[in-house]
């Protein structure tokens, strides 16, 4: 496992770029020089880099041929420069950890700038800030991922994201986002996403203009300040088929400031110091499940005194210390529920004196007919 670096710009087959060829485990360095990976390529566990090491230099890069596909067996790890670059119309593949520069900002590990499809297999870390682990903000092709995205320690997001985005895998903020989506893109993520535990304002997932994000898994807030699961700013929708649930701090499991529609397929829940999901601004809201409140507030909150509406298709669930119930909405705000489902309301109870109690239970018979109040106190 040795420490090569290229000895000219060129290709990768070049005998003058490597005089050895660089084997299994190697770290290979760009040195300054862009290398142009013609042939298919693999290393294993070894490393490409633009960072310094052994007796060569940072800088430098390498880039996918055009013409033929990227196969790629390598970690990316950038430097000062950005480590690979993908462009045009390539297609291709890439095994290996990609991670953006922990010194330089705005230096990524991977960089997808073309129209083709870039499949990675391996886990993406971003760095310092605006170093992005993979970095598609001007590609309008496709960026799949098969691993787990992390945002970095530095303040760079884990993906900045490419027109359409495909991640199997977890996605965590930590000093940077985990995921960012802007004009345009199209995010659909199999997994979980978690905001960040370490630093305040850095979201799961951070949503601006008109992106649009597809979450199959539990979105769940981080606990320091803010650091919400998913965030969004702008006018594209979220759907989320998974439970919401709140962190700590003052960290939502959704926060929304927008006019963007939001739709839930499972349970929204706040916990002792945040709320599950909140929309300042007038974008619907579907949740397909329960709304749960906590002693610190509703399950669902809505603040904007414009019209708006918000639909439920399962249980509202108050609590009892304080009396919150699973949903608020703001001043001009509607509330409606499905025609056909069966669905259980619980409300706390007045004791008398401005005291809470337990529970009460109301019950909509499936079709629409009335509804009935449940006499059973439910804890």
């Amino acid at each position: 496992m040795a420490i090569v670096g290229a000895m000219a710009t060129g290709n990768w087959s070049s005998a003058l770029v490597f005089p050895t060829p660089p084997a299994s485990g190697d770290t290979v360095v760009a040195n300054g020089f862009t290398v142009t990976i013609d042939q298919d390529v693999d290393i294993g566990g070894g490393t490409i880099q633009t960072l310094a090491a052994g007796i060569y230099a940072s800088g430098g890069g390498f880039t996918a041929a055009a013409g033929r596909a990227l196969a790629l067996v390598a970690n990316c790890l950038a430097g000062t420069t950005t480590c690979l670059t993908v462009s045009g119309s390539v297609s291709g593949t890439v095994t290996g950890n990609c991670t953006g520069s922990a010194a330089t900002a705005s230096v990524f590990g991977v960089s997808h700038t073309g129209t083709g499809t870039l499949t990675i297999t391996g886990n993406v870390t971003g760095g310092a800030g605006g170093s992005a682990g993979v970095d598609g903000t001007v590609s309008t092709g496709t960026v799949v991922i098969n691993g787990n995205v992390y945002g970095g320690t530095g303040g760079g997001a884990g993906i900045a994201s490419a027109s359409t985005t495909t991640i199997t895998g977890s996605v965590t903020a930590r000093s940077g986002h985990g995921v960012t989506a802007t004009v345009g893109d199209t995010v659909t993520i199999n997994g979980p996403v978690y905001g960040s535990a370490t630093t305040a304002d850095r979201q799961g997932v951070l949503v601006s203009i008109s992106g649009v994000i597809t979450i199959n898994g539990n979105v769940a807030g981080g606990s320091t300040t803010t650091s919400h699961g998913v965030k969004n700013t702008g006018t594209g929708g979220i759907t989320v088929t998974g439970n919401v649930l709140a962190g700590s701090s003052t960290s939502e499991g959704i926060n929304m400031t927008s006019t963007g529609v939001c739709t839930v397929t499972g349970n929204v829940t706040s916990s002792a110091t945040a709320i599950g999901l909140t929309n300042s601004s007038t974008g619907t809201i579907t949740v397909n499940g329960s709304t749960v409140a906590s002693a610190f507030g509703p399950g669902l909150k809505r603040t904007s005194a414009a019209a708006q509406k918000t639909i439920i298709n399962g249980g509202i669930v108050g609590e009892t210390s304080v009396g919150w119930p699973g949903v608020i909405c703001g001043q001009l705000g509607k509330i409606v529920i499905g025609p056909t489902t069966t669905q259980e309301h619980k409300y706390a109870t007045d004791t008398g004196g401005g005291g809470i109690g337990a529970l009460r239970t109301l019950t909509t018979a499936s079709g629409g007919g009335g509804g009935t109040i449940s006499s059973a106190s439910i804890g």
